[in-house]
C-alpha cells in the first residue's frame, strides 16, 4: 500500500478482544483466567478484614466482569480453556464460603456457561426482535371523516 508492504500479524488486540489467526481465542482466555485469578488473589489478601457479602460484591465487581467481558466473541473457544475461568470462579465461590457461619455454608453462584447462554439467548432475542418489529407494516392513519349516519 502506498509502496509499503504491509505484514500479517499472528494475532491481534482490538478492543480488549485478543484474536488470533485461526480464531481459536485460547490465548485470550488464558489471559483472562490469569487477570481474574491475580484479581482474586488481591481479595483473598484482604479476606480478613472482610465479610462474605463484601467478599462476594468485589468478586462480582472486580473478578466476574473480567471474565464476562464480551463472551460472545470467544465463548467457542474449547471448553478446557472455559475451565480455567469455572476454576477462579469455584476458587472465589470457596473463599465466600467459608467467611460464612457453619450453617449457611451452602452458596452457589450462577455456573458461567449458564451466564453465557443466557447472554447469547438475550442477543438473539433482541435481534430477532428487531429485525420482526422492521418487517411489521405501518399502521393506518384514522380516517378524518366518520362514515356513521346518525
Amino acid at each position: 500500500m502506498d509502496g509499503k508492504t504491509l505484514t500479517c500479524d499472528s494475532d491481534i488486540s482490538i478492543i480488549g478482544e485478543q484474536i488470533d489467526s485461526r480464531l481459536t481465542f485460547t490465548d485470550h482466555v488464558r489471559g483472562l483466567a490469569r487477570s481474574a485469578a491475580r484479581k482474586l488473589a488481591c481479595v483473598r489478601r484482604i479476606a480478613p478484614l472482610l465479610d462474605a457479602k463484601v467478599c462476594c460484591t468485589l468478586y462480582h465487581s472486580q473478578v466476574r466482569s473480567v471474565i464476562e467481558y464480551c463472551p460472545l466473541v470467544w465463548s467457542c473457544c474449547p471448553p478446557s480453556y472455559l475451565g480455567l475461568l469455572d476454576k477462579v470462579q469455584k476458587r472465589a465461590q470457596r473463599l465466600v464460603s467459608f467467611k460464612r457461619p457453619v450453617e449457611d455454608r451452602q452458596l452457589h453462584f450462577q455456573p458461567l456457561q449458564h451466564r453465557r447462554d443466557i447472554l447469547a439467548l438475550c442477543v438473539l432475542y433482541t435481534s430477532n426482535t428487531s429485525l420482526l418489529m422492521s418487517l411489521r407494516p405501518e399502521p393506518r392513519a384514522a380516517p378524518l371523516h366518520s362514515n356513521t349516519t346518525l
